[in-house]
């Protein structure tokens, strides 16, 4: 998203996989799904938040002019 690579199909999907219940904590997006075996809340690359990373993902939703997604990443 951040570098414009998918088509505007491809990015409403992957905004939809962002702000899931599943990867949107109400902090930030995590590392890895909630629904995934590894997943560990505590772990640096198995769960935990990055924000750096929400800042990217946040950056390229608004590429996309998916403002709604942008406030809601952003606003939690």
């Amino acid at each position: 998203l951040y570098v414009g690579l998918p088509s505007a199909e491809r990015a409403q999907a992957l905004a939809s996989q962002l702000l899931s219940a599943h990867l949107h904590s109400g902090w930030g997006v995590r590392t890895l799904a909630d629904d995934e075996i590894p997943f560990n809340p505590m772990s640096y690359h198995n769960g935990s938040i990055w924000p750096h990373d929400t800042a990217l993902c946040a950056s390229g939703l608004a590429r996309y002019h998916e403002r709604d997604s942008v406030v809601k990443l952003m606003s939690g």
